[in-house]
């Protein structure tokens, strides 16, 4: 359970890392039919322009941040960093009724 979750993390982190990468990828590999289908000038042929058009509309759109939906509120997010028990070191009595008597041996050097 510990490894899928993990693994399931790291593939979320490289993605939103490498998601520039991402869509240049998707888009090499799908270029025909982008542009085919998808390109804003798939009727000018002349203009060359393969779906160069797509591809930097979904860059752009990567790199707007997002906004919330209500841009116009004041509301400041408040995070938590730490909590402080009231009383984190509980102690508690010890009574050793028990005792062990040794013997010491004084420490000579040879």
């Amino acid at each position: 359970m510990k490894l899928t979750s993990i693994l399931i993390l790291q593939v979320c982190l490289l993605a939103a890392t490498f998601s520039q990468g991402l869509i240049i990828l998707s888009y090499r590999l799908n270029q025909s039919y982008i542009a085919s289908a998808l390109c804003v000038n798939r009727n000018n042929p002349k203009m060359h322009c393969n779906g160069h058009c797509y591809l930097k509309k979904q860059l752009n759109n990567e790199q707007q941040p997002s906004t919330p939906l209500n841009s116009n509120s004041k509301e400041k997010l408040e995070v938590q960093l730490f909590f402080n028990e009231s009383n984190p070191f509980a102690f508690t009595s010890f009574n050793n009724t028990k005792h062990y008597n040794s013997a010491l041996m004084p420490f000579t050097a040879q």
